[in-house]
């Protein structure tokens, strides 16, 4: 009965977790290419390749992700995670020049490697073969909603000035990080790791 609450609890955390994550990204990612090109007079192409380095900084070495995750606890992974995108977006708030630019999109996307792979396997592993349709459909239609919301709020906050946004997207990745780390603590998925099976604290 204790696994069961805590797996419900892991979860809501999940769920909660997702959809400031994709109302962080989606606030800022879209903005990036237009704000370089038009603002800060780097060519598109140039921006395009740092983007592509996000993009391979995160996805190219998805299997890093994954051997750590066989190695390390899922809060400590997602947690270290979560901070480098806060770092990461901190950075590329005061990116006027491109290898900046560079060094914010990696610390962006390892980020997600650290994040993206624990994250993936806890939602796995805390959801049953009952549940796990009805769970899906409830993150698809969470992430919807914020995939909504964050370039909203994107388009919003670039009327008073690009860093704010990025200050935003910030934000929303620290109250993960600030959330994670708190309400983590009192349920049994965070002394998991993907190779173990829940057990009680």
């Amino acid at each position: 009965m204790e696994t069961q609450i805590n797996q419900r609890r892991g979860l809501l955390i999940l769920l909660f977790f997702t959809f400031f994550m994709v109302v962080g990204f989606d606030m800022i990612m879209p903005l990036v290419i237009g704000h370089y090109v038009n603002n800060v007079g780097l060519t598109a192409t140039a921006v395009s390749v740092a983007l592509a380095i996000r993009q391979f900084s995160q996805q190219g070495l998805a299997m890093i992700g994954g051997a750590l995750a066989d190695r390390f606890q899922v809060k400590t992974l997602i947690s270290v995670g979560v901070f480098l995108r806060v770092l990461g977006f901190l950075t590329l708030a005061f990116s006027s020049a491109y290898g900046m630019l560079i060094a914010a999109m990696i610390l962006i996307g390892l980020g997600g490697v650290l994040f993206e792979m624990p994250y993936q396997s806890a939602i796995a592993m805390l959801t049953t073969n009952d549940n796990r349709p009805k769970y899906y459909s409830l993150n698809n239609t969470i992430t919807g909603i914020a995939s909504a919301i964050g370039p909203l709020l994107g388009v919003a906050l670039l009327r008073l000035d690009f860093k704010v946004v990025c200050f935003g997207a910030a934000s929303c990745f620290m109250i993960n990080f600030v959330y994670w780390r708190g309400r983590t603590s009192r349920i049994s998925l965070y002394q998991w790791q993907i190779h173990e099976r829940w057990e009680c604290i």
